[in-house]
């Protein structure tokens, strides 16, 4: 049994898949996403017929493995588990998992990535924060991990040194191109993140409202090349459909950006960004061809009804699904915080993540 990994097409979310071999055959409406694995099923001079095996695209169909002598696919040496073995292999493989094996390359400069205070050269791993977007995306542009709630956030967890997921629109990339695809968004930062962290120290990911979600997504792309919950989403939302005046009201009666709708100059630089982000969340779907997380989840959720006026609450049944994503959930955790849900507006919460970020992550660094 031959196995292909997909290579090429990064910059196009994926490789050209044709229903037939001839070339001139009709192409497939969806690519075979970079870093997907296949089965060959037959191999005519440079046309590929395949079957999926890991990774999103179309189940089968014929490709070409290279083009003008640029590899598209190659041979992957080794034993392939599926999506359905993946959970038992990772699972039963204990504590020594690669990601939290790590090297001495410094961390490579890219517009997705922002080093949060100085340089640790003495620091045991990087913390990559994803902070949150959606209806709550221009508030969100305001915060800043740098100057976390509570002073001790970056004592707390000294072992690290932190990073932010540079979002556009937001900072120095306020001129920048914004996303509402959100598979798109995904691809693109995994491809800037894998430059930019391989090679040097031991990582994890945090993530904060659906930057939980892109942290999740990010890392199933990454790991997915180096080798799900059924959740109904926001589409249902109906935010993405809104005119102008409708979404603005709808801002105003969820509340939290009233600070940007009464100040004009901020009112034009951050609602297209907030209308982008809930565009981006609504549109996201989770494709389950991609596999299980190689890796566990700390999941944190504050347990008090929010301060927002639609009252928000995390319920167990939600949080729990999170364990969906992954194959390792001996070593997975859920807990739950004496706070709402806006749990890096709050002191103790805030504390309360550090705490169980270090408790989590520093006893199984190998680095």
């Amino acid at each position: 049994m031959v196995h292909w990994e997909v290579v090429g097409g990064l910059d196009k979310g994926g490789i050209l898949v044709r229903e037939g071999q001839a070339l001139g055959s009709k192409a497939t409406s969806d690519r075979l996403a970079t870093g997907a694995v296949v089965e060959e099923l037959q191999l005519v001079g440079d046309r590929l017929n395949y079957e999926l095996v890991i990774g999103s695209g179309p189940k089968r169909g014929w490709v070409s493995v290279k083009i003008s002598g640029k590899d598209l696919l190659v041979k992957k040496d080794g034993a392939v588990a599926s999506s359905k073995t993946a959970s038992v292999t990772a699972d039963e493989s204990g504590d020594t998992y690669t990601y939290f094996k790590g090297g001495v390359s410094p961390t490579e400069k890219t517009p997705w990535l922002k080093m949060l205070g100085k340089a640790k050269p003495d620091a045991k791993a990087r913390l990559i924060i994803f902070s949150w977007t959606g209806n709550r995306g221009g508030q969100g542009s305001a915060h800043n991990f740098a100057k976390a709630a509570s002073p001790a956030w970056a004592e707390l967890l000294s072992s690290f040194e932190q990073f932010e997921v540079n979002y556009p629109g937001r900072g120095m990339r306020v001129k920048d191109a914004l996303y509402e695809d959100s598979a798109k968004y995904v691809q693109d930062i995994a491809a800037a993140l894998e430059i930019a962290l391989k090679g040097g120290k031991p990582f994890a990911f945090l993530g904060f409202s659906f930057g939980a979600v892109l942290a999740m997504e990010v890392a199933r792309l990454m790991q997915a090349k180096d080798m799900g919950p059924q959740w109904d989403g926001r589409a249902n939302m109906g935010c993405a459909k809104l005119g102008e005046a409708a979404f603005e009201q709808m801002l105003k009666d969820k509340g939290g950006t009233d600070f940007i709708l009464n100040d004009p100059g901020m009112k034009k630089m951050f609602v297209p960004v907030i209308a982008a982000d809930c565009k981006l969340e609504e549109n996201y779907t989770f494709d389950a061809s991609r596999g299980l997380l190689k890796c566990p989840v700390l999941v944190l959720y504050g347990k008090k009804e929010g301060h927002d006026k639609m009252k928000t609450l995390i319920d167990q049944k939600a949080t729990d699904l999170w364990l969906e994503v992954t194959a390792c959930h001996k070593l997975s955790k859920i807990q739950a915080l004496d706070s709402d849900w806006y749990i890096f507006q709050d002191v103790a919460s805030t504390e309360s993540v550090a705490h169980a970020i270090a408790d989590f992550c520093i006893p199984r660094l190998t680095a």
